[in-house]
Order: structure tokens, then C-alpha cells, then sequence
């Protein structure tokens, strides 16, 4: 069938019904696990280390939120684990927040799957700049 055929076609099959409606808004809402565990949509914190939650992003402020990325601004809540991760202090330093790889993980959830944790001005001693973390589909 010719495009032109299609795009002549298809407003007539919509308005009689026989092209299946999408909910609306549905194919732009890209989700992310936010703490760990049910992926949620634009979190406002995020647990970063779901192992023992000793790096969390608070109060995150969403510059961009789209379908292939997002990115904002958070206070990055870190324990210094001095002398150890139980007695050790938790510290707050500026971050920027960046969401990539969005990944069809099944029953209709899109999700963020790398987060990009990204300390703008000090940082944790002994830590990098910019951290990776992969966030496998939950499941």
C-alpha cells in the first residue's frame, strides 16, 4: 500500500473505529526505581546505593524529563562510613541527576535503566566525580 493511500486511509479507519485507541500519555511515561524496588514516574529522591542505602539523592528538581533521558538537580546524601558505614556521618553535596537507556521492561512499564550521578562541587572523599549505575527492569 502507498503512503499517500495510508495517510488517506487512516483518519477514515480511526473515526469508524477500527484503529486501536492508545491511552494518552502512555507511550511518554518512562519510569525509574526510585527506591529500589516499583520504578516510579519523575521520583523526587532516589536511592542510588540499594544495597545498603548509603548514597541517596534528595530533593531532586527535574530540568528535563523525556522519553529518552532526564536530568535535574539534587542534594546527594552520602555516608562516609568513618570509622564505618554504621557509625560513619551522612553528608550532603550538590549533584545533577541524569537518567539514559530507556528499556521496554514488560507489562506495559518503560524504564531509565543508567543513572548518572554527578557531584557539582565537593565530593565524597574517595569518590569519583561521576558515578554509572546500570538499574536492571525491576521486577
Amino acid at each position: 500500500m502507498s503512503r499517500s493511500l495510508i495517510l488517506k486511509v487512516l483518519p477514515l479507519a480511526a473515526a469508524l473505529g477500527l484503529v486501536a485507541a492508545i491511552p494518552a500519555g502512555s507511550a511518554t511515561k518512562v519510569l525509574f526505581p526510585a527506591n529500589c524496588g516499583k520504578p516510579t514516574f519523575k521520583p523526587k529522591s532516589i536511592v542510588v546505593a540499594c544495597a545498603d542505602a548509603n548514597n541517596r539523592l534528595t530533593g531532586i528538581k527535574w530540568k528535563t524529563y523525556g522519553t529518552r533521558s532526564a536530568s535535574g538537580t539534587a542534594t546527594a546524601k552520602v555516608n562516609d562510613c568513618d570509622p564505618n558505614c554504621v557509625s560513619g556521618k551522612v553528608k550532603s553535596y550538590p549533584a545533577v541527576v541524569t537518567l539514559t537507556k530507556p528499556k521496554n521492561c514488560g507489562r506495559g512499564v518503560r524504564q531509565f535503566t543508567r543513572l548518572a550521578e554527578t557531584f557539582t562541587h565537593s565530593r565524597p572523599s574517595g569518590t569519583s566525580r561521576k558515578l554509572s549505575i546500570s538499574f536492571p527492569c525491576s521486577s
